[in-house]
């Protein structure tokens, strides 16, 4: 259903993303963007993913700063000479509960600031509270696909 809400136009614009983009933070640094992984969108790193992994993945990069997305948690994580992070999700953080080992939604929006001045990288991994009740209210007003089911089976963590 969400595709055909997109006009023939919009879909030939999403065929041109690039996969990756990269971003040149100082002399020293550049940043490597995906969201998945670097070869594909649907793939995901996590806090725990094997070095091994990390080592096919990141291969063809001089890139330090290793930005990705997709499992909608937020993580930082040193990884030989460079670092990797999720920075969260806006609309859809994700986190384990551990008492019923369930994913929840947290009532949270999650981001990265990242500052590179003076030859000293920073990270800042933030999270602000949203109120839950607008957030499922907005859903299901939208026009989203599904809005009224997703705004319905939102699991809030506590």
């Amino acid at each position: 259903m969400g595709s055909k809400q997109l006009s023939a136009e919009q879909m030939e614009s999403i065929r041109t993303f690039d996969p990756t983009l990269e971003v040149r933070l100082s002399t020293e640094r550049q940043l490597l963007c995906y969201h998945g992984s670097p070869r594909s969108h649907s793939e995901g790193i996590g806090a725990t993913t094997p070095e091994d992994e990390l080592d096919e993945w990141f291969a063809d990069t001089d890139a330090r700063v290793l930005a990705g997305g997709h499992s909608h948690a937020q993580f930082f994580r040193q990884y030989n000479d460079a670092i990797v992070l999720n920075p969260g999700s806006i609309g859809l953080a994700r986190e384990l509960d551990r008492p019923t080992d369930t994913m929840v939604d947290p009532s949270r929006a999650e981001y990265a600031l990242l500052t590179d001045e003076n030859g000293s990288l920073s990270v800042e991994l933030k999270r602000v509270r949203v109120d839950d009740e607008a957030v499922r209210e907005a859903a299901r007003e939208s026009e989203m696909p599904h809005g009224d089911w997703w705004a319905e089976g939102w699991r809030v963590g506590q």
